[in-house]
């Protein structure tokens, strides 16, 4: 079973396509011992001053990064246009794969420093439009990378599974060293914590 952290999404969420695949990822049954972060922030980003991944998920030796594409996309002149349910319309210079890109990429340099190059991990993206088809075709992404309309017949965990293989075999470097424990690596990127106050602070 999933375990998501945190358990529930927030009433703050304003996106639909999010909401949708964090249901996707609570009621699968087949993706056993699969923990997934939702909308972890990045704080050292290696092209913004912050980012933020909307999901990701620590399962069989693989962190998967996912940035999720709500409603309709365009691309016009080579900018990106977004536009939600309201009609209202997002700009971006940036594609969501270089999105993904760049946040797996940060997030891949904090947990090798905090654990080190030989830590075990097979690091991947992907790209989820869950309102649309998104069936063309250019050198800039993989199909193997993307999810679409087309994939909510299927159980999530279908494309999950590609997803780590896909990943697993693109990468050339044999891994080295042992793999570090899954619970230390869900503890570093969110685990629970509760700062003690120094008994000083209480004298008056």
């Amino acid at each position: 079973m999933t375990r998501l952290i945190p358990p529930y999404i927030c009433s703050d969420i304003k996106s639909n396509a999010e909401r949708r695949m964090f249901q996707l990822f609570r009621d699968s049954n087949d993706l056993k011992n699969l923990t997934c972060l939702h909308s972890l922030g990045i704080s050292r980003h290696i092209s913004k001053r912050h980012g933020e991944i909307d999901f990701v998920l620590v399962y069989s030796g693989v962190i998967l990064c996912l940035e999720i594409k709500g409603g309709r996309v365009m691309r016009k002149n080579g900018l990106w246009y977004f536009v939600d349910r309201f009609g209202q319309e997002n700009r971006k210079s940036e594609s969501p794969f270089a999105q993904a890109s760049t946040g797996m990429y940060s997030l891949k340099n904090s947990i090798e420093e905090r654990f080190g190059i030989n830590n075990g991990y097979v690091f991947g993206y992907g790209v989820v439009f869950p309102d649309i088809v998104f069936d063309l075709e250019s050198p800039e992404w993989e199909r193997d990378l993307i999810f679409d309309l087309r994939n909510l017949s299927f159980p999530i965990s279908k494309y999950i599974t590609n997803l780590c293989s896909f990943w697993k075999n693109r990468t050339h470097t044999p891994l080295t060293g042992d793999t570090v424990p899954k619970s230390d690596i869900v503890n570093y990127l969110r685990g629970d914590f509760e700062p003690v106050t120094l008994l000083w602070n209480d004298v008056k």
